[in-house]
């Protein structure tokens, strides 16, 4: 797989007034004075940028994340001179270009632990170079605010980061009077989802929210309550909101906020996931905050009835359902209509967080709940979305115990065919499996180097082998040498089960790459730098398929085993 960083080109970044006070070093000097503190373990954690590694920070972002734009909202929300305003400040506050360039003056990529393609390109920026940063520092910054809040709390958090925003808040309000920034005529423009988008989890969260319909409009009274008397909503053509589009911008981070903070308390295991955790979040974010959910609330709340009176849908009363037997625009039609019930529903809870929060809150938490319950229970049943828990030992990297197998013998069991189904109970195991490997493999170093590997004579009259090459030097510059003369580190194996002879790893969307094998019980692995050469020897006979090409990162073992 080609380096991101080379693939897709970082744009350049214009010059501003918010831009030009991130860059100046003075304005940073004693800008650890505004930072919390953190436990030990949990600094470790912020720092540990190493994808499927044991306490990474991904999840840890993807809370920082959340916090920030909720924060950066609430923000603009108290200096806001008109809607428009508030939503391009406040997102400006919270755009990879401007966590990125705190990240580095809090210089948190110092003692961080990243993949070798981060490293570089962390290592190779600095301010004024006319580029936007690298995304890792704004990953940095998300990670270490997440840390922060579940450490210390929302109000903790949020004061922190008041004082650290303060002075940015009127250098990105500057840029907003005086660059003339581009706003659209409406901020809010529906999400017109591809049909095939109504899967079985969001059929079946649709169904759950109709059977608790009367409990929901019962509960929601309150939050519609806090409409300004007359509320009335006027939409676009394709259903954009041009009125109340800053307490949509509120509600919106806010429920995501809730969201995430109600399914940590559901599974706060998922914090020692080493992958897959924050995917999972965000797949029960869209199951339960998605304006299709969204807007199936609101037409249980016969929220038609605030559209304006000539609005095509006023008082609309039809109950919505499953889309299948609408033609395309039928079908699009509905989408507008569930997008405007999402955004009076976030008007009103925006409405009523800003009057009283701590209300809102209370209340917001209670109503939600029970659909993220919901969700969860519906996504924890498909392996494509369930976290990974899996550990290495060290030692000997066995996947016996991570994988949840029981030793057997490795000739007890044949190869199965392709077309052979596997249980749902098998393809969990073998996903455990796989990502256990996978998660070994790329903690080779191949920035530093290693002993080569030697043949060993009896190997190859005791295994069958397949060699297939992986080719990393498309984004260099320079010649690769010859693999033979380049440094190789070795990796023994073992899968001791009738689930290890056939197993598919998919990989993060980070990692834009799949690795699909079948194995035998041992494998020995040598991987050589820059060009990658896989030598896989096996017990019996077994085909290494690369699906793409595939990057490995991070850091070496500390005792190579050979």
């Amino acid at each position: 797989m080609k380096n991101p960083n080379k693939s897709r080109p970082r744009r350049s970044s214009s010059s501003s007034s918010l831009a030009t006070h991130l860059d100046t070093a003075e304005n940073w000097s004693s800008l650890h004075l505004l930072l919390p503190t953190l436990s030990e373990a949990a600094l470790k954690r912020a720092r540990n940028g190493k994808k499927r590694t044991a306490d990474n920070n991904d999840l840890l972002e993807f809370i920082g994340d959340r916090v920030v734009n909720l924060a950066c909202a609430l923000m603009a929300e108290k200096i806001k001179y008109s809607p428009d305003h508030q939503m391009w400040v406040g997102r400006i506050l919270c755009n990879n270009d401007t966590l990125g360039r705190l990240g580095y003056q809090l210089r948190l990529h110092e003692y961080a632990r990243l993949g070798l393609y981060d490293a570089i390109s962390v290592n190779e920026w600095a301010p004024h170079q006319n580029l936007a940063p690298p995304k890792t520092f704004a990953d940095l910054f998300e990670a270490y605010i997440g840390a922060v809040f579940d450490e210390q709390g929302w109000d903790a958090t949020y004061a922190r980061l008041e004082r650290l925003y303060k002075p940015l808040l009127w250098a990105a309000s500057d840029d907003f009077f005086h660059t003339d920034p581009v706003v659209p005529e409406h901020w809010h423009v529906p999400n017109l989802m591809n049909r095939d988008s109504e899967s079985f989890y969001q059929a079946t969260m649709l169904e759950y929210l109709n059977s608790r319909g009367e409990f929901l409009a019962e509960s929601a009274q309150v939050a519609l309550d806090a409409l300004p008397p007359a509320s009335v909503f006027v939409f676009s053509a394709n259903g954009s909101l041009g009125n109340d589009c800053d307490k949509v911008e509120v509600a919106s981070h806010l429920v995501n906020f809730w969201v995430s903070s109600i399914s940590l308390k559901i599974e706060p295991e998922l914090k020692d996931a080493t992958a897959r955790a924050a995917h999972f979040l965000s797949m029960v974010t869209k199951a339960v905050v998605s304006e299709w959910s969204l807007g199936h609330l609101g037409s249980l709340l016969a929220l038609s009835s605030y559209f304006d009176e000539t609005d095509l849908d006023f008082k609309c009363n039809h109950r919505l359902g499953r889309t299948g037997h609408l033609t395309t625009q039928e079908w699009s039609r509905e989408t507008i209509y569930r997008t405007k019930l999402a955004s009076v529903l976030k008007v009103a809870i925006g409405w009523y967080y800003l009057q009283d929060p701590a209300a809102a809150e209370k209340w917001g938490i209670a109503w939600f709940t029970p659909m993220v319950h919901k969700a969860h229970e519906i996504l924890v049943t498909d392996h494509r979305y369930r976290p990974s828990m899996a550990s290495i030992n060290l030692e000997n990297l066995s996947l016996e115990d991570e994988a949840g197998f029981e030793p057997s013998s490795p000739v007890a069991h044949e190869p199965r065919s392709p077309e052979f189904c596997s249980s749902p109970e098998e393809d969990a195991q073998e996903n455990n499996a796989a990502s256990s490997l996978v998660e070994a493999l790329q903690d080779l170093d191949l920035d530093k180097p290693a002993i080569p590997l030697e043949p060993t004579s009896n190997m190859a009259n005791t295994h069958n082998t397949t060699t297939t090459e992986m080719d990393f030097a498309d984004d260099h510059t320079e010649e690769s040498p010859p693999v033979s003369s380049q440094p190789s580190k070795k990796v023994v194996i073992k899968l001791n089960s009738a689930s290890s002879e056939r197993f598919m790893k998919r990989v993060d969307e980070d990692d834009e790459s799949s690795l699909i094998a079948r194995l035998g019980s041992m494998a020995i692995v040598d991987i050589h730098t820059p060009k990658v050469t896989a030598t896989v020897s096996l017990g019996k006979e077994s085909k290494w398929k690369p699906i793409s090409k595939w990057k490995p990162i991070g850091r070496a073992f500390d005792d190579d085993t050979r």
